[in-house]
C-alpha cells in the first residue's frame, strides 16, 4: 500500500500529494517511486462533470537504491521535481489551464457505426 508523504499547497490553491510506491527488487536495491497527484483547487472542480477526476499524476522513479540511501534519494526526487516546477505550477492562471487541458483530453465516445447492435 503506497505511503502517503506530505502535502504541499501552493498559492494557486493547487494541492500536491506525494505517494511513496518503492519496493524492494534485488538484495539491498530498491526502486524509488513517487507518485505526484496535484489535484485541482475544489471551486474549479464545480464546473466539471462529475465523471472528471480533477487532478493529474505524474511519477518520479530511481533505480538500483540501496537501502541506506532511501530517505535521501526520495527526499532529492520530491525536491527536484518542486525546484524544476514550482514556479510554473504556481501561475495564477496554471489551474484554469489545467482545467482546459484536462476537458480537451477527454476521450469522445465510441460510436458503433455500421454495426447492427
Amino acid at each position: 500500500m503506497p505511503e502517503e508523504l506530505p502535502t504541499i499547497t501552493l498559492e494557486n490553491g493547487l494541492v500536491i500529494h506525494f505517494y511513496d510506491q518503492s519496493n524492494r527488487y534485488f538484495g539491498d536495491f530498491h526502486r524509488v517511486c513517487i507518485k505526484v497527484s496535484i489535484a485541482l483547487p475544489q471551486d474549479l472542480e464545480i464546473s466539471v462533470d462529475l465523471s472528471e477526476t480533477g487532478c493529474f499524476e505524474r511519477t518520479l522513479e530511481k533505480m538500483g537504491v540501496p537501502s541506506a540511501d532511501l530517505d535521501t534519494v526520495r527526499n532529492a526526487l520530491i525536491d527536484a521535481f518542486l525546484t524544476t516546477s514550482r514556479a510554473y505550477l504556481e501561475r495564477p492562471d496554471f489551474p484554469e489551464q489545467l482545467l482546459r487541458k484536462m476537458q480537451q483530453d477527454k476521450k469522445p465516445p465510441t460510436l458503433f457505426r455500421g454495426r447492427n447492435i
